[in-house]
């Protein structure tokens, strides 16, 4: 996750639109709901939700920035 929340940072610096870090986004929230389903305790879960959350949230600002 905090991978994910890296390249979802790097795709706000870059001038274009790169794409891995949606489907990195995606499938680590498949894999988290999944784990979660199966009853798997997840450390540092806090911490995971809040980087889908800064994640999102900076994804969310790199498609804003593109439209405008």
């Amino acid at each position: 996750m905090v991978f994910t929340w890296f390249s979802s940072i790097l795709e706000m610096v870059t001038p274009q639109l790169l794409g891995f870090p949606f489907a990195m986004l995606i499938t680590a929230l498949i894999v988290y709901l999944n784990l979660i389903r199966e009853n798997y305790e997840i450390p540092y879960n806090r911490m995971v939700i809040s980087l889908f959350f800064l994640s999102f949230f900076s994804l969310l600002v790199k498609i804003i920035n593109l439209f405008i």
